[in-house]
């Protein structure tokens, strides 16, 4: 009897393992654990990314030059950047996607969030709507593209978040309170 109990506890396993595997049988994306962002990258310590912003997970990150290629791509123009992060968002309905571009120094972060403060009026895609302060930080929200954005500095830090509406401004708590 004994020499079953090696067979049948393998099978159990098996059993076990193509059921929890099978279609319809998956996890749901809000019980898996949020991969973590890495905490320094070329010697520059990053932000840590929220695991959830608006109700939706984090599903992917990146940092390096790929962000950094993609960050100033979205400026059409080249400013000096030491990193770039950015994160995506979602659960298959709705996303939300965060850039932060890190700065050498403070004084460099505040050229660029001056450069894009003056340059929004002008932009053929967003709207501005409102600024307001929150945690003791100036955010700009603006609209365009379908989405609501919400943009601000933290030090070396200058984050650009979109979001699907109606998500409202609750998003940005997420990342003052991370």
């Amino acid at each position: 009897m004994k020499r079953f109990y090696l067979p049948v506890i393998g099978l159990l396993l098996v059993l076990s393992l193509l059921l929890r595997f099978a279609p319809g049988h998956r996890p749901e994306p809000a019980n898996l654990p949020a991969p973590a962002p890495p905490e320094q990258s070329g010697g520059v310590l990053l932000p840590a990314l929220p695991e959830m912003v608006a109700g939706l997970p984090l599903v992917n990150f990146y940092s390096g030059e790929a962000a950094m290629r993609e960050i100033t791509r979205l400026h059409n123009s080249d400013f000096p950047l030491e990193e770039g992060l950015i994160g995506r968002y979602g659960d298959g309905t709705s996303e939300a996607v965060v850039w932060i571009s890190v700065s050498a120094n403070t004084a460099e972060a505040d050229r660029l969030m001056e450069l894009m403060v003056t340059k929004m009026p002008d932009s053929p895609v967003f709207r501005e709507e409102e600024t307001f302060e929150a945690a003791g930080r100036t955010v700009y929200y603006v609209t365009g593209m379908g989405m609501d954005h919400y943009y601000w500095q933290d030090g070396i830090y200058i984050y650009w978040l979109a979001v699907d509406p109606p998500a409202g401004r609750g998003v940005t708590e997420a990342f003052f309170t991370g």
